[in-house]
């Protein structure tokens, strides 16, 4: 970092994505030049109690007491924040995650309510998906609607136990696996879709629920975080965490309610509220608020 500032200049704000570790590593050198510091937090172990181990929490409270702000994706992200680290409330702020709103548009044909039903899911093949709870509850609506198919994008450490369960439940001719996707790609995939299922047992934010609204889709998100602050009556349904039942129920909702959605409106919230401009202009304002307490040096 000295070789960067010596070759490219001092900076006016220095922006670390975690206080683990990027953040604790550079507090002290940046306070020590006056160079201002904003930690934006991401990681799922702030919702996840105990999570942290002693070191770690030293290492934050070290990044925190450097930070000039603290920025959380969430409404439940930052207040975790302040639960844990309540010495540092008066500088944590809330800035949600943009939306790439070139990337992601409307297909050019609205889709017609058709025979086939088309789910999306895209994410990391982890634990904390529970992707295995969006399998049993695809499961169940099958039954009702068994033309129905469930997309997955993405790939991970779960895929054979992902793959087992689809065998398990007999869904290898209803469920489709694509492995990685790019972003183009996956922008696609959501505009070939009806819906996008998030089913995570926890989420700091959701990024793939804005690129889905962006996209005009309409979504069903667990209450496991970052989905509370974006899913509204008007894009889409919220269902409790690890509940079966309940997102089974919402999917069986959305193939019956789909028709009510409007792709329109459900773009224009994701401009108005994840757009880049909205962004850039919260994070602008961040900049000029803490250049501004600083006092000036040569």
């Amino acid at each position: 970092f000295e070789k960067a500032v010596a070759d490219r200049g001092r900076p006016d704000v220095v922006i670390a994505h975690s206080s683990l570790f990027a953040g604790a590593a550079l507090g002290q050198w940046l306070m020590d030049r006056n160079i201002p510091l904003i930690v934006v937090e991401h990681l799922k172990e702030f919702l996840t109690p105990g999570a942290f181990i002693f070191f770690q929490k030293n290492c934050i409270r070290a990044a925190y007491r450097h930070a000039d702000r603290i920025v959380a994706t969430s409404t439940r992200l930052c207040e975790s924040i302040m639960h844990q680290f309540p010495e540092f409330t008066a500088k944590t702020v809330i800035v949600p995650n943009p939306v790439d709103i070139t990337a992601f548009t409307i297909a050019p044909d609205q889709k017609p309510i058709v025979k086939s039903f088309v789910f999306l899911a895209v994410a990391l093949f982890r634990p904390e998906k529970r992707l295995d709870l969006l399998l049993r509850a695809f499961a169940s609506v099958l039954k009702s609607y068994p033309d129905t198919r469930l997309i997955l994008v993405g790939d991970g450490p779960e895929r054979q136990r992902i793959e087992r369960l689809i065998s398990d439940l007999n869904l290898q001719s209803t469920v489709i696996l694509v492995g990685y996707r790019s972003k183009p790609e996956t922008a696609a995939a959501m505009q070939s879709a009806h819906a996008l299922v998030l089913s995570s047992e926890v989420e700091t934010f959701g990024v793939v629920l804005i690129e889905a609204i962006a996209t005009g889709l309409p979504v069903i998100a667990t209450q496991c975080g970052g989905p509370e602050d974006i899913v509204t009556p008007e894009t889409g349904f919220l269902v409790p965490v690890n509940d079966i039942a309940a997102l089974a129920s919402a999917m069986h909702r959305m193939i019956v309610e789909y028709g009510q959605f409007d792709p329109q409106c459900i773009r224009q919230i994701a401009i108005e509220k994840f757009g880049d401009h909205g962004y850039w202009q919260a994070i602008r304002n961040l900049y000029l608020q803490i250049i501004n307490e600083k006092p000036t040096t040569k």
